[in-house]
Formats: structure tokens, sequence, C-alpha cells
């Protein structure tokens, strides 16, 4: 009965037929899965359906060779010779205590003192010391503008709003018959107003020879690997003369096989 019949596929349609009128048998690939016969169409859908994909096909090509070319701003990539990571305090271990390497510093070797961090990236800790140990003064020097220039805005960020809330405070006491508070205490300038940065070689020279202190963290490794021994020596003796007689230099050591996880990520010479 016509019930009993198989529908008829859509490759059974466009499969040709034979000198009797009978449609050609489907082919039948592994595992008896049947596989497709080409079939040239004609008529003018058909010639354009062909056109497309040889054009399609001769294209293909060039467009994978444009998609393995590396763009031209990763053959540029930026060397963190000198360790100047934008995100080096997201690496950093830290606790609601600030910075655990402060636990190992005395106040006193800063309080009241002129004071200066060497290698002071983006300024975190170098701010962290100066609102923390109350130095007289203190100073971020870094090679790196940018990070440099990060830390000035948010010095300048922290001076605004210690000002506004001064100014308040102030306003508040004149009104209630009382004598407005300065912003400068015994021991110095209070932070953030103790706190400045400016772009500096350590390494060349050291502008200024009066400092109480000077810190070094996590710097001497990017000494030693960009200028060497010799440039890690003459580090040293820039220090040495910037130090008031009796100053200290609080120094960070570096272990020996993070000089191999930096030689990993720079091209280092």
């Amino acid at each position: 009965s016509y019930a009993a019949r198989p529908r008829p596929q859509l490759g059974d349609r466009l499969r040709p037929r034979d000198g009797r009128g009978r449609r050609a048998p489907r082919r039948r690939g592994p595992r008896g899965m049947s596989s497709k016969v080409p079939v040239a169409r004609s008529g003018r859908f058909g010639k354009r359906a062909a056109d497309e994909k040889a054009s399609a096909a001769e294209t293909k090509p060039e467009a994978a060779e444009e998609t393995t070319t590396p763009p031209a701003a990763a053959e540029t990539k930026v060397k963190h010779e000198v360790g100047n990571y934008g995100r080096y305090y997201g690496y950093r271990p830290s606790s609601e205590g600030g910075d655990p390497r402060l636990r190992l510093v005395e106040g006193s070797w800063f309080e009241g003192g002129k004071c200066l961090d060497v290698g002071c990236n983006s300024g975190k800790l170098t701010a962290e010391i100066a609102s923390r140990f109350a130095p007289r003064s203190m100073v971020g020097i870094d090679v790196d503008a940018d990070l440099v220039d990060k830390a000035q805005h948010a010095s300048e960020r922290a001076r605004k709003q210690y000002l506004s809330s001064l100014v308040s405070a102030n306003a508040d006491r004149e009104r209630n018959g009382r004598r407005g508070v300065c912003c400068y205490c015994e021991t110095g300038t209070p932070y953030p107003l103790n706190c400045t940065f400016r772009v500096e070689d350590a390494v060349d020279r050291l502008s200024d020879h009066s400092y109480d202190a000077i810190s070094c963290f996590s710097v001497t490794k990017w000494v030693h690997i960009s200028h060497g021994d010799e440039g890690l020596l003459r580090f040293f003796a820039n220090v040495h003369r910037a130090l008031k007689p009796g100053g200290r230099f609080i120094v960070e050591p570096q272990q020996w096989r993070s000089y191999n996880k930096a030689k990993q990520k720079n091209t280092l010479r």
C-alpha cells in the first residue's frame, strides 16, 4: 500500500536516474553510514553556487595566512628588564596589617628622618612607610616614568582628601570657639604631605647626599641583571654616599632562584 512505502530522503531526489528512469543506488560509507553522492546542478542557481564555492576555495589559504600572522603590537612586547611590573603589588602577599615585610622594620629607623625609597614602583609601599612610621620626608624614586606618574597621581588624590578633611575639621573647631588644627606636627609633615615621587636612576647617581635612611625592597636583583656586578657595586657606592654619617640602609635581598624566573620572562644579557 501507499502507507507502507518509505518516505524518500533528500539525497534520493538528487541522485541521477539511469536509462529506465530508476535512481542510482545510494553508496554506503564505513559501518553502514550513507555518503552523499555529489551531483552537479544545472541552471543559473547551480552555476552560481559552484562559482561561489570555487572562489571561497581560492581565498581560503590567504585568510589562513592572515590569521596566523601575529599583529604588530605583539612584536613590540614590553620587556620588564628592571622589574617595572605595573601590577607588582598584586603579586605580593598582603594582609590587613599592610605589607608583611614592614613587620621586620623598626619605626625608629624612619621616624622624623629624611628618607628615600629606591625602586618605589607605583608607590604603595613607599606611601605605607610614610604613613606608618611618620618620617619628616619620604621620597620614592624609580626609573620607570609611567610608574612614577601613577604614584604621583595617587599621592595627589590622598593630599586632596587630607586637606579637605583638615579644612572641614578646622571649620568645626572655629564654630565651637576653638583654635584650628595645624597640618604640621612635631616630627614634621604628616602623611600624605610628607611623601613625594620622582624619576631617578640610583645606579647612575643620587642627587641628594643627606638621607637618614634609604630603603630598597626587591630591587637589587634587577640592578644586578641590568647592569651586572659592576652596576650593583656602583649602586651600593651611590647609596653609601647619599647617607648621612650613621645613616641606615634597609635592603631586601633576593634569592638566586628568582634570577631564573626573571630570565624566563625577559631577554637578559
